[in-house]
Protein backbone atom coordinates (compact mmCIF):
# COMPACT_ATOMS: atom_id res chain seq x y z
CA UNK A 1 0.00 0.00 0.00
CA UNK A 2 3.24 2.59 0.63
CA UNK A 3 4.61 1.23 -1.79
CA UNK A 4 1.75 1.93 -4.20
CA UNK A 5 0.78 5.29 -2.79
CA UNK A 6 4.34 6.78 -2.77
CA UNK A 7 4.92 6.32 -6.27
CA UNK A 8 3.80 9.25 -8.99
CA UNK A 9 4.10 8.45 -12.55
CA UNK A 10 5.82 9.70 -15.20
CA UNK A 11 4.79 10.96 -18.08
CA UNK A 12 5.72 11.44 -21.51
CA UNK A 13 4.32 14.82 -21.94
CA UNK A 14 6.89 18.00 -21.30
CA UNK A 15 5.18 21.34 -20.16
CA UNK A 16 7.10 24.20 -21.38
CA UNK A 17 10.29 25.73 -19.89
CA UNK A 18 8.49 28.76 -18.13
CA UNK A 19 6.32 27.48 -15.23
CA UNK A 20 4.15 29.91 -13.78
CA UNK A 21 2.29 30.13 -10.04
CA UNK A 22 3.38 27.35 -7.18
CA UNK A 23 1.32 26.10 -5.56
CA UNK A 24 -0.65 24.86 -8.87
CA UNK A 25 -4.33 27.45 -8.93
CA UNK A 26 -7.14 25.78 -9.03
CA UNK A 27 -8.36 26.88 -12.45
CA UNK A 28 -5.02 28.79 -14.80
CA UNK A 29 -4.85 29.62 -18.28
CA UNK A 30 -1.62 31.46 -19.26
CA UNK A 31 -0.93 32.66 -23.05
CA UNK A 32 2.41 33.19 -24.70
CA UNK A 33 2.81 36.61 -25.30
CA UNK A 34 4.86 39.20 -23.51
CA UNK A 35 4.12 41.91 -21.46
CA UNK A 36 6.58 44.24 -19.85
CA UNK A 37 6.58 46.41 -16.42
CA UNK A 38 8.82 49.23 -14.70
CA UNK A 39 8.50 50.35 -11.23
CA UNK A 40 6.43 53.76 -12.82
CA UNK A 41 3.41 51.35 -12.68
CA UNK A 42 0.00 52.53 -11.35
CA UNK A 43 -1.35 50.90 -8.59
CA UNK A 44 -5.30 51.55 -7.45
CA UNK A 45 -6.60 49.70 -4.51
CA UNK A 46 -10.44 49.36 -3.76
CA UNK A 47 -10.95 48.98 -0.39
CA UNK A 48 -15.04 47.05 0.48
CA UNK A 49 -16.16 49.54 2.94
CA UNK A 50 -19.14 51.66 2.87
CA UNK A 51 -17.96 54.20 1.54
CA UNK A 52 -16.02 52.07 -1.32
CA UNK A 53 -13.23 53.86 -1.10
CA UNK A 54 -10.47 53.92 -3.66
CA UNK A 55 -6.70 55.49 -3.35
CA UNK A 56 -4.20 55.59 -6.09
CA UNK A 57 -1.80 53.89 -4.43
CA UNK A 58 1.86 55.70 -4.22
CA UNK A 59 4.41 54.02 -1.05
CA UNK A 60 3.62 52.24 1.87
CA UNK A 61 6.59 51.71 4.40
CA UNK A 62 6.16 47.64 5.02
CA UNK A 63 8.66 48.20 7.64
CA UNK A 64 6.48 50.74 9.73
CA UNK A 65 3.84 48.85 11.80
CA UNK A 66 2.49 51.45 13.74
CA UNK A 67 -0.23 51.91 11.68
CA UNK A 68 -1.43 48.44 12.84
CA UNK A 69 -1.37 49.68 16.19
CA UNK A 70 -3.95 52.65 15.71
CA UNK A 71 -6.03 50.73 13.24
CA UNK A 72 -6.38 47.53 15.48
CA UNK A 73 -10.18 48.69 16.82
CA UNK A 74 -11.56 48.22 12.84
CA UNK A 75 -10.55 44.77 11.20
CA UNK A 76 -10.91 46.89 7.82
CA UNK A 77 -8.06 48.56 9.07
CA UNK A 78 -6.25 45.91 9.69
CA UNK A 79 -6.80 44.80 6.46
CA UNK A 80 -6.02 47.24 4.53
CA UNK A 81 -2.55 48.22 6.09
CA UNK A 82 -2.17 44.47 5.81
CA UNK A 83 -2.66 44.85 1.81
CA UNK A 84 -0.71 48.01 1.35
CA UNK A 85 2.29 46.42 3.20
CA UNK A 86 1.96 43.31 0.60
CA UNK A 87 1.91 45.52 -2.42
CA UNK A 88 5.40 47.26 -1.24
CA UNK A 89 6.90 43.73 -0.83
CA UNK A 90 5.20 42.51 -4.44
CA UNK A 91 7.04 45.66 -5.73
CA UNK A 92 10.47 44.93 -4.03
CA UNK A 93 9.84 41.27 -5.43
CA UNK A 94 8.94 41.70 -9.18
CA UNK A 95 11.35 44.65 -9.47
CA UNK A 96 14.41 44.15 -7.38
CA UNK A 97 14.57 40.37 -6.22
CA UNK A 98 13.59 38.56 -9.58
CA UNK A 99 16.23 36.34 -11.66
CA UNK A 100 17.01 35.50 -15.12
CA UNK A 101 15.58 31.90 -15.77
CA UNK A 102 17.80 30.44 -17.72
CA UNK A 103 18.04 27.18 -15.92
CA UNK A 104 14.86 26.37 -17.40
CA UNK A 105 15.66 26.72 -21.54
CA UNK A 106 18.63 24.53 -23.64
CA UNK A 107 21.91 25.56 -23.46
CA UNK A 108 22.22 28.45 -26.61
CA UNK A 109 18.39 28.94 -26.59
CA UNK A 110 17.91 32.68 -27.34
CA UNK A 111 14.85 32.96 -25.13
CA UNK A 112 14.85 36.56 -23.81
CA UNK A 113 11.82 38.57 -25.17
CA UNK A 114 13.59 41.80 -26.89
CA UNK A 115 12.37 44.96 -25.46
CA UNK A 116 11.11 47.66 -28.55
CA UNK A 117 9.60 50.58 -27.36
CA UNK A 118 7.95 50.81 -30.98
CA UNK A 119 6.37 47.06 -30.51
CA UNK A 120 6.03 46.34 -26.56
CA UNK A 121 3.25 45.77 -24.89
CA UNK A 122 3.38 47.55 -21.17
CA UNK A 123 1.84 47.30 -18.14
CA UNK A 124 0.27 50.49 -17.17
CA UNK A 125 -2.22 49.70 -13.90
CA UNK A 126 -2.53 47.32 -11.50
CA UNK A 127 -5.76 47.40 -10.30
CA UNK A 128 -6.67 45.56 -6.44
CA UNK A 129 -9.95 44.92 -5.40
CA UNK A 130 -11.24 43.80 -1.53
CA UNK A 131 -15.06 43.26 -2.44
CA UNK A 132 -16.40 42.04 0.71
CA UNK A 133 -16.04 43.30 4.27
CA UNK A 134 -13.04 42.19 6.34
CA UNK A 135 -14.69 39.18 8.63
CA UNK A 136 -14.19 38.79 12.13
CA UNK A 137 -11.11 36.99 13.40
CA UNK A 138 -12.70 33.73 15.21
CA UNK A 139 -10.78 30.43 14.98
CA UNK A 140 -14.64 29.55 13.83
CA UNK A 141 -14.57 32.50 10.92
CA UNK A 142 -14.60 31.05 7.44
CA UNK A 143 -12.24 33.18 5.95
CA UNK A 144 -13.09 32.59 1.83
CA UNK A 145 -8.95 32.96 0.84
CA UNK A 146 -9.73 33.31 -3.22
CA UNK A 147 -9.03 35.05 -5.61
CA UNK A 148 -9.01 35.88 -9.43
CA UNK A 149 -5.99 37.27 -11.32
CA UNK A 150 -5.90 38.60 -14.87
CA UNK A 151 -3.24 40.25 -16.64
CA UNK A 152 -5.28 41.45 -20.30
CA UNK A 153 -4.30 43.92 -22.97
CA UNK A 154 -6.53 47.35 -22.98
CA UNK A 155 -9.31 46.87 -26.06
CA UNK A 156 -9.00 50.93 -26.73
CA UNK A 157 -5.39 50.79 -26.72
CA UNK A 158 -3.16 47.10 -27.71
CA UNK A 159 0.17 48.46 -26.85
CA UNK A 160 -1.34 48.77 -22.93
CA UNK A 161 -2.30 46.17 -20.52
CA UNK A 162 -3.69 46.11 -17.06
CA UNK A 163 -3.58 43.44 -13.74
CA UNK A 164 -6.72 43.27 -11.73
CA UNK A 165 -6.47 40.99 -8.66
CA UNK A 166 -9.99 40.55 -6.51
CA UNK A 167 -10.32 39.02 -3.40
CA UNK A 168 -13.27 38.61 -1.05
CA UNK A 169 -10.76 39.38 1.86
CA UNK A 170 -7.38 40.81 2.65
CA UNK A 171 -5.98 36.89 2.84
CA UNK A 172 -7.11 36.70 -1.16
CA UNK A 173 -5.72 40.03 -2.05
CA UNK A 174 -2.34 39.26 -0.92
CA UNK A 175 -2.70 35.26 -2.53
CA UNK A 176 -2.84 37.23 -5.50
CA UNK A 177 -0.13 39.64 -5.02
CA UNK A 178 1.45 36.78 -4.30
CA UNK A 179 0.83 34.88 -7.76
CA UNK A 180 1.70 38.25 -9.74
CA UNK A 181 5.14 37.96 -8.18
CA UNK A 182 5.85 34.66 -9.70
CA UNK A 183 4.57 35.29 -13.51
CA UNK A 184 7.88 38.09 -13.90
CA UNK A 185 11.20 37.49 -15.22
CA UNK A 186 14.37 39.63 -15.62
CA UNK A 187 15.93 40.33 -18.92
CA UNK A 188 19.35 40.26 -17.34
CA UNK A 189 19.23 44.24 -18.32
CA UNK A 190 16.83 45.23 -15.47
CA UNK A 191 13.72 45.21 -17.69
CA UNK A 192 11.01 42.86 -16.29
CA UNK A 193 8.49 40.90 -18.24
CA UNK A 194 5.97 38.36 -18.05
CA UNK A 195 5.55 35.16 -20.96
CA UNK A 196 2.56 34.58 -20.14
CA UNK A 197 -0.04 37.35 -21.83
CA UNK A 198 -2.90 36.55 -21.20
CA UNK A 199 -3.30 35.27 -17.92
CA UNK A 200 -6.67 34.26 -16.25
CA UNK A 201 -6.47 33.13 -12.68
CA UNK A 202 -9.65 31.55 -10.59
CA UNK A 203 -7.65 30.06 -7.20
CA UNK A 204 -8.52 28.90 -3.84
CA UNK A 205 -7.25 26.51 -1.37
CA UNK A 206 -8.63 23.01 -0.79
CA UNK A 207 -7.88 23.44 2.86
CA UNK A 208 -8.31 26.12 5.31
CA UNK A 209 -4.72 25.01 7.91
CA UNK A 210 -1.54 24.86 5.69
CA UNK A 211 1.52 24.91 7.66
CA UNK A 212 5.03 24.39 9.46
CA UNK A 213 5.74 22.98 12.69
CA UNK A 214 8.73 24.46 14.16
CA UNK A 215 10.07 23.07 16.96
CA UNK A 216 12.37 26.16 18.68
CA UNK A 217 12.99 24.80 22.10
CA UNK A 218 15.16 21.97 21.74
CA UNK A 219 17.08 23.90 19.29
CA UNK A 220 16.64 27.95 19.49
CA UNK A 221 16.29 30.03 16.27
CA UNK A 222 16.73 33.86 16.29
CA UNK A 223 13.25 36.38 15.44
CA UNK A 224 15.30 36.90 12.20
CA UNK A 225 15.17 32.94 11.87
CA UNK A 226 11.28 32.62 12.54
CA UNK A 227 10.36 36.07 10.52
CA UNK A 228 12.14 34.48 7.22
CA UNK A 229 10.48 31.73 7.43
CA UNK A 230 7.39 33.40 8.29
CA UNK A 231 7.77 35.07 4.77
CA UNK A 232 8.67 31.57 2.71
CA UNK A 233 5.39 30.19 4.53
CA UNK A 234 3.72 33.20 2.94
CA UNK A 235 5.34 32.72 -0.35
CA UNK A 236 4.06 29.00 -0.61
CA UNK A 237 0.43 30.52 0.50
CA UNK A 238 1.04 28.72 3.88
CA UNK A 239 -0.95 29.92 6.43
CA UNK A 240 -0.41 28.67 9.83
CA UNK A 241 2.98 28.74 11.87
CA UNK A 242 2.66 25.80 15.07
CA UNK A 243 5.61 27.26 16.83
CA UNK A 244 6.76 24.48 19.64
CA UNK A 245 8.18 27.16 21.98
CA UNK A 246 8.84 24.49 25.55
CA UNK A 247 10.10 21.34 25.66
CA UNK A 248 11.58 19.18 28.36
CA UNK A 249 15.11 20.22 26.90
CA UNK A 250 14.81 24.10 27.57
CA UNK A 251 11.73 26.84 28.05
CA UNK A 252 12.59 29.72 26.43
CA UNK A 253 9.84 32.00 26.51
CA UNK A 254 9.43 34.96 28.77
CA UNK A 255 6.82 34.68 31.36
CA UNK A 256 6.84 38.01 33.18
CA UNK A 257 4.87 37.10 36.45
CA UNK A 258 7.14 33.71 36.94
CA UNK A 259 10.77 34.88 35.72
CA UNK A 260 12.69 32.11 37.00
CA UNK A 261 11.03 29.71 33.98
CA UNK A 262 13.00 31.61 31.37
CA UNK A 263 16.19 32.82 33.37
CA UNK A 264 16.69 28.74 34.74
CA UNK A 265 14.99 26.91 31.89
CA UNK A 266 16.76 28.26 28.72
CA UNK A 267 19.75 27.36 27.80
CA UNK A 268 21.38 30.51 28.19
CA UNK A 269 20.09 34.34 28.84
CA UNK A 270 20.69 35.59 25.03
CA UNK A 271 17.90 32.34 23.92
CA UNK A 272 14.61 33.60 25.46
CA UNK A 273 11.97 35.05 23.64
CA UNK A 274 10.57 38.27 25.08
CA UNK A 275 7.08 39.45 25.58
CA UNK A 276 8.12 42.00 22.84
CA UNK A 277 9.55 39.42 20.30
CA UNK A 278 6.65 37.03 20.68
CA UNK A 279 3.98 39.99 19.73
CA UNK A 280 6.15 41.27 17.07
CA UNK A 281 6.23 37.36 15.86
CA UNK A 282 2.60 37.47 15.66
CA UNK A 283 2.23 40.99 14.29
CA UNK A 284 5.18 40.01 11.44
CA UNK A 285 2.87 36.64 10.70
CA UNK A 286 -0.73 38.53 10.41
CA UNK A 287 0.87 41.46 7.83
CA UNK A 288 1.86 38.30 5.71
CA UNK A 289 -1.94 36.51 6.01
CA UNK A 290 -0.28 33.84 8.63
CA UNK A 291 -1.81 32.85 11.64
CA UNK A 292 1.08 31.64 14.80
CA UNK A 293 -0.28 28.89 16.65
CA UNK A 294 1.77 28.95 20.05
CA UNK A 295 2.37 25.30 21.46
CA UNK A 296 3.48 24.92 25.08
CA UNK A 297 3.47 21.21 25.58
CA UNK A 298 1.92 19.46 28.88
CA UNK A 299 2.06 17.42 30.81
CA UNK A 300 4.85 15.58 29.19
CA UNK A 301 7.86 17.08 27.91
CA UNK A 302 8.10 19.15 30.36
CA UNK A 303 11.43 18.67 32.57
CA UNK A 304 12.70 21.71 31.96
CA UNK A 305 9.85 23.58 34.54
CA UNK A 306 12.19 21.41 36.76
CA UNK A 307 14.79 23.98 36.92
CA UNK A 308 12.52 26.75 38.70
CA UNK A 309 9.78 24.73 39.97
CA UNK A 310 11.05 20.66 40.79
CA UNK A 311 8.33 20.46 43.12
CA UNK A 312 5.65 20.11 40.46
CA UNK A 313 7.61 17.50 38.46
CA UNK A 314 7.46 13.91 38.58
CA UNK A 315 11.06 11.71 37.85
CA UNK A 316 12.71 14.88 36.75
CA UNK A 317 15.52 13.16 34.47
CA UNK A 318 15.37 9.58 35.30
CA UNK A 319 17.97 6.98 34.56
CA UNK A 320 18.18 5.27 32.59
CA UNK A 321 15.53 7.09 30.76
CA UNK A 322 14.30 4.77 27.91
CA UNK A 323 12.26 3.58 30.21
CA UNK A 324 10.58 6.96 30.90
CA UNK A 325 10.52 9.00 28.58
CA UNK A 326 10.86 9.55 24.75
CA UNK A 327 14.07 11.69 25.15
CA UNK A 328 16.08 12.85 27.94
CA UNK A 329 15.74 14.63 30.22
CA UNK A 330 12.60 12.55 31.36
CA UNK A 331 10.31 14.58 34.08
CA UNK A 332 6.62 15.18 33.89
CA UNK A 333 3.65 17.87 35.81
CA UNK A 334 2.38 15.89 38.59
CA UNK A 335 -1.27 14.66 37.37
CA UNK A 336 -3.14 15.97 40.40
CA UNK A 337 -1.68 18.46 41.90
CA UNK A 338 -3.22 21.58 43.52
CA UNK A 339 0.46 23.33 42.96
CA UNK A 340 0.39 22.28 39.49
CA UNK A 341 -3.37 23.86 38.82
CA UNK A 342 -1.51 26.77 40.26
CA UNK A 343 0.54 26.99 38.27
CA UNK A 344 -0.93 26.63 35.26
CA UNK A 345 -3.40 29.07 36.12
CA UNK A 346 -1.01 31.53 36.56
CA UNK A 347 0.86 30.29 33.41
CA UNK A 348 -2.07 30.96 31.23
CA UNK A 349 -3.71 34.18 33.04
CA UNK A 350 -0.39 35.87 31.75
CA UNK A 351 0.22 34.36 28.83
CA UNK A 352 -3.07 33.48 26.89
CA UNK A 353 -5.02 37.25 27.11
CA UNK A 354 -1.46 38.38 25.47
CA UNK A 355 -1.43 35.87 22.33
CA UNK A 356 -5.56 36.65 22.03
CA UNK A 357 -4.58 40.27 21.72
CA UNK A 358 -1.66 40.27 19.07
CA UNK A 359 -4.78 37.90 17.23
CA UNK A 360 -4.87 34.43 17.93
CA UNK A 361 -7.45 32.08 17.74
CA UNK A 362 -5.84 29.11 18.72
CA UNK A 363 -3.59 27.37 21.57
CA UNK A 364 -1.82 24.03 21.40
CA UNK A 365 -1.81 22.67 24.76
CA UNK A 366 0.19 19.02 23.33
CA UNK A 367 -0.56 16.11 24.73
CA UNK A 368 1.91 13.61 22.81
CA UNK A 369 4.36 11.05 24.75
CA UNK A 370 2.70 11.17 28.46
CA UNK A 371 4.81 8.00 29.69
CA UNK A 372 2.76 5.55 32.32
CA UNK A 373 5.85 4.06 33.35
CA UNK A 374 6.80 8.19 34.91
CA UNK A 375 3.53 8.37 36.19
CA UNK A 376 4.40 5.87 38.69
CA UNK A 377 6.62 8.12 39.86
CA UNK A 378 4.48 10.83 40.64
CA UNK A 379 2.91 11.07 44.09
CA UNK A 380 -0.36 12.14 43.08
CA UNK A 381 -0.90 8.78 40.76
CA UNK A 382 1.81 6.24 42.48
CA UNK A 383 0.80 3.44 39.52
CA UNK A 384 1.47 2.85 36.00
CA UNK A 385 -2.21 1.64 35.47
CA UNK A 386 -4.22 2.69 32.69
CA UNK A 387 -7.04 2.44 35.32
CA UNK A 388 -5.42 4.51 37.73
CA UNK A 389 -3.86 7.24 35.01
CA UNK A 390 -6.49 7.78 33.04
CA UNK A 391 -9.15 9.21 35.39
CA UNK A 392 -6.50 11.80 36.63
CA UNK A 393 -5.21 12.53 33.11
CA UNK A 394 -8.55 13.55 32.05
CA UNK A 395 -8.88 15.49 35.00
CA UNK A 396 -5.25 18.02 33.98
CA UNK A 397 -6.63 18.04 30.20
CA UNK A 398 -10.31 19.27 31.13
CA UNK A 399 -8.99 21.83 33.53
CA UNK A 400 -6.30 23.06 31.24
CA UNK A 401 -8.57 23.26 28.25
CA UNK A 402 -11.32 25.29 29.82
CA UNK A 403 -8.92 28.05 30.69
CA UNK A 404 -7.50 27.83 27.11
CA UNK A 405 -11.66 28.04 25.90
CA UNK A 406 -12.47 30.79 28.87
CA UNK A 407 -9.49 32.55 27.44
CA UNK A 408 -11.49 32.74 24.00
CA UNK A 409 -9.14 30.50 21.86
CA UNK A 410 -9.98 27.11 20.77
CA UNK A 411 -7.58 24.21 21.98
CA UNK A 412 -5.20 21.70 20.46
CA UNK A 413 -4.27 18.44 21.63
CA UNK A 414 -1.92 15.94 20.22
CA UNK A 415 -4.04 12.69 18.95
CA UNK A 416 -2.67 10.67 22.28
CA UNK A 417 -4.98 12.35 24.26
CA UNK A 418 -8.27 11.17 22.27
CA UNK A 419 -6.80 7.78 21.06
CA UNK A 420 -4.27 6.27 23.42
CA UNK A 421 -6.05 7.56 26.47
CA UNK A 422 -9.43 7.87 25.23
CA UNK A 423 -10.45 10.96 27.09
CA UNK A 424 -13.48 13.09 26.72
CA UNK A 425 -12.25 16.20 24.72
CA UNK A 426 -14.42 19.14 24.32
CA UNK A 427 -15.80 19.30 20.63
CA UNK A 428 -14.52 22.53 20.14
CA UNK A 429 -10.82 20.83 20.74
CA UNK A 430 -8.79 19.93 17.43
CA UNK A 431 -6.60 16.67 17.68
CA UNK A 432 -3.38 16.61 15.64
CA UNK A 433 -2.25 13.12 14.09
CA UNK A 434 0.90 12.37 13.11
CA UNK A 435 1.31 8.57 13.97
CA UNK A 436 -0.70 7.31 10.73
CA UNK A 437 -3.31 7.79 8.23
CA UNK A 438 -5.69 5.47 10.00
CA UNK A 439 -5.27 8.40 13.42
CA UNK A 440 -6.99 10.81 11.11
CA UNK A 441 -9.51 8.15 10.48
CA UNK A 442 -10.58 7.83 13.92
CA UNK A 443 -10.36 11.28 15.03
CA UNK A 444 -12.76 12.49 12.79
CA UNK A 445 -15.04 9.62 13.58
CA UNK A 446 -15.12 10.36 16.80
CA UNK A 447 -16.19 14.05 15.70
CA UNK A 448 -13.48 15.84 16.06
CA UNK A 449 -11.57 18.43 13.60
CA UNK A 450 -8.91 16.92 12.49
CA UNK A 451 -4.88 18.55 11.51
CA UNK A 452 -2.82 15.92 9.44
CA UNK A 453 1.14 15.35 9.49
CA UNK A 454 2.30 11.67 9.17
CA UNK A 455 5.30 11.35 10.26
CA UNK A 456 6.10 8.47 7.90
CA UNK A 457 5.49 11.16 5.24
CA UNK A 458 5.79 14.70 6.07
CA UNK A 459 8.62 14.93 9.43
CA UNK A 460 11.56 17.11 7.71
CA UNK A 461 13.95 15.95 10.35
CA UNK A 462 13.80 12.26 9.20
CA UNK A 463 16.97 10.70 7.49
CA UNK A 464 19.73 12.33 9.55
CA UNK A 465 21.06 9.95 11.54
CA UNK A 466 20.72 9.50 15.44
CA UNK A 467 21.69 12.47 17.33
CA UNK A 468 21.66 10.06 20.20
CA UNK A 469 25.19 8.29 21.27
CA UNK A 470 25.26 4.03 21.90
CA UNK A 471 27.05 2.68 24.83
CA UNK A 472 30.06 0.46 23.45
CA UNK A 473 27.82 -2.97 23.88
CA UNK A 474 24.82 -1.47 21.30
CA UNK A 475 26.80 -0.33 18.57
CA UNK A 476 26.17 -3.49 16.64
CA UNK A 477 22.37 -3.10 17.80
CA UNK A 478 22.05 0.12 16.28
CA UNK A 479 24.34 0.20 13.93
CA UNK A 480 24.41 2.30 11.08
CA UNK A 481 22.60 4.64 13.38
CA UNK A 482 19.65 5.39 11.53
CA UNK A 483 17.07 7.71 13.40
CA UNK A 484 13.22 6.18 13.90
CA UNK A 485 11.74 7.95 11.54
CA UNK A 486 14.65 7.36 8.70
CA UNK A 487 14.74 7.56 5.29
CA UNK A 488 14.50 11.06 4.78
CA UNK A 489 11.15 12.60 3.54
CA UNK A 490 11.98 13.70 -0.12
CA UNK A 491 10.02 16.23 -1.88
CA UNK A 492 8.39 13.13 -3.70
CA UNK A 493 7.50 11.26 -1.37
CA UNK A 494 5.79 14.48 0.75
CA UNK A 495 3.84 15.18 -2.25
CA UNK A 496 2.81 11.57 -2.67
CA UNK A 497 0.80 11.98 0.73
CA UNK A 498 -2.94 12.49 0.28
CA UNK A 499 -4.24 14.37 3.72
CA UNK A 500 -7.77 12.95 2.56
CA UNK A 501 -6.82 9.17 2.37
CA UNK A 502 -9.35 6.48 3.77
CA UNK A 503 -11.63 9.85 5.20
CA UNK A 504 -15.81 9.17 4.51
CA UNK A 505 -16.81 12.05 2.35
CA UNK A 506 -19.48 12.75 5.03
CA UNK A 507 -16.26 13.37 7.36
CA UNK A 508 -13.82 15.38 4.99
CA UNK A 509 -14.78 18.55 6.56
CA UNK A 510 -13.28 17.62 9.30
CA UNK A 511 -9.67 17.16 8.38
CA UNK A 512 -8.71 20.79 8.30
CA UNK A 513 -5.31 20.43 6.23
CA UNK A 514 -2.14 19.69 7.96
CA UNK A 515 1.06 20.59 9.13
CA UNK A 516 4.52 20.11 8.03
CA UNK A 517 7.07 19.18 10.80
CA UNK A 518 10.68 20.57 11.68
CA UNK A 519 11.94 18.63 14.94
CA UNK A 520 15.27 20.15 16.30
CA UNK A 521 17.67 17.78 17.69
CA UNK A 522 20.07 17.82 15.03
CA UNK A 523 18.22 21.45 13.16
CA UNK A 524 19.19 25.14 13.73
CA UNK A 525 19.01 28.43 12.71
CA UNK A 526 22.46 27.91 10.36
CA UNK A 527 20.68 24.47 8.28
CA UNK A 528 16.80 25.61 9.19
CA UNK A 529 16.40 26.96 5.36
CA UNK A 530 17.63 24.10 3.62
CA UNK A 531 16.17 21.50 5.79
CA UNK A 532 12.45 22.77 5.56
CA UNK A 533 13.02 23.97 1.59
CA UNK A 534 11.83 23.47 -0.91
CA UNK A 535 10.26 20.06 0.24
CA UNK A 536 7.78 22.04 2.94
CA UNK A 537 6.90 23.45 -0.55
CA UNK A 538 5.56 20.08 -1.72
CA UNK A 539 3.13 19.80 1.05
CA UNK A 540 1.80 23.58 0.49
CA UNK A 541 0.83 22.17 -3.12
CA UNK A 542 -0.94 19.11 -1.84
CA UNK A 543 -2.79 22.06 0.61
CA UNK A 544 -3.73 24.32 -1.41
CA UNK A 545 -4.85 22.33 -4.73
CA UNK A 546 -4.31 18.59 -3.95
CA UNK A 547 -1.78 16.23 -5.12
CA UNK A 548 -4.43 14.86 -8.52
CA UNK A 549 -4.90 15.98 -11.50
CA UNK A 550 -8.37 16.95 -13.06
CA UNK A 551 -8.90 13.21 -13.85
CA UNK A 552 -7.91 12.37 -10.54
CA UNK A 553 -4.88 11.08 -11.11
CA UNK A 554 -1.17 11.42 -9.27
CA UNK A 555 0.09 14.73 -10.90
CA UNK A 556 3.49 13.51 -12.72
CA UNK A 557 7.08 14.25 -11.17
CA UNK A 558 8.13 15.47 -14.71
CA UNK A 559 5.28 18.42 -14.67
CA UNK A 560 6.44 18.97 -11.20
CA UNK A 561 10.14 19.24 -10.91
CA UNK A 562 9.94 22.58 -12.91
CA UNK A 563 7.82 24.56 -10.79
CA UNK A 564 9.02 23.62 -7.42
CA UNK A 565 12.58 24.28 -8.95
CA UNK A 566 11.42 27.77 -9.49
CA UNK A 567 9.83 28.52 -6.32
CA UNK A 568 13.26 27.25 -5.40
CA UNK A 569 14.48 29.84 -7.03
CA UNK A 570 12.48 32.69 -6.30
CA UNK A 571 13.00 31.82 -2.66
CA UNK A 572 16.79 31.75 -3.12
CA UNK A 573 17.09 35.19 -4.47
CA UNK A 574 15.00 36.92 -2.16
CA UNK A 575 17.12 35.09 0.93
CA UNK A 576 15.93 31.82 2.12
CA UNK A 577 19.17 29.43 1.10
CA UNK A 578 16.47 26.49 -0.04
CA UNK A 579 17.91 23.34 -1.12
CA UNK A 580 18.15 22.47 -5.00
CA UNK A 581 15.23 20.42 -6.60
CA UNK A 582 17.12 18.46 -9.40
CA UNK A 583 20.33 19.26 -11.58
CA UNK A 584 20.17 22.24 -14.19
CA UNK A 585 21.09 19.69 -16.69
CA UNK A 586 17.35 18.39 -16.08
CA UNK A 587 15.98 21.78 -15.88
CA UNK A 588 16.91 22.04 -19.30
CA UNK A 589 16.73 18.96 -20.67
CA UNK A 590 12.85 18.59 -19.18
CA UNK A 591 11.99 14.93 -19.64
CA UNK A 592 15.36 13.77 -20.12
CA UNK A 593 16.10 12.13 -16.38
CA UNK A 594 13.60 9.60 -15.82
CA UNK A 595 14.17 6.76 -14.60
Amino acid sequence: MVLIRSLILAASAVLPAAAGVWPLPKEQSLGNGTAWINSRVKIEITYAQASNASTTYKLARSSDYSSVTRRRTSQQGLAETRINAAVERAKTQIFKENFVPWMFHKKGEDFTPKFTRKDAIEIKTILIKQTEPEPDNSADAVIDESYTLTIKQDAADLKKATVEICGKSSLGVLHGLTSLTQLFYSDGDNRIYTPFLPVAIADAPKFSHRGLNLDVARSFYSVDDIKRTIDALSWNKMNRLHIHITESQSWPLEIPSMPDLAAKGAYIQSQIYSVEDVAGIYLYASMRGVKVVLEIDTPGHTASIAYSRPELIANFNAQPWAGFCAQPPCGQLMLDSRDVDKFMTDLYTDLLPRLKQSGATYFHAGGDEFNANSAAFDPTVGSNSTEVITPKLQRFVTFIHNQILAAGLTPVAWEEMLLDWNLKLDPKVIVQAWLSTESVQKIVNKGHRAIVGNYQFWYLDCGHGQWLDFRPENFATFYPFADYCSPMKNWRLIYSYDPLEGIAADKAHLVLGGEVHMWSEQVDGQVLDARVWPRASAAAEVLWSGNKDANGQNRTQVSITPRLAEMRQRMVVRGVQASPVTQFWCLQNPGDCQL
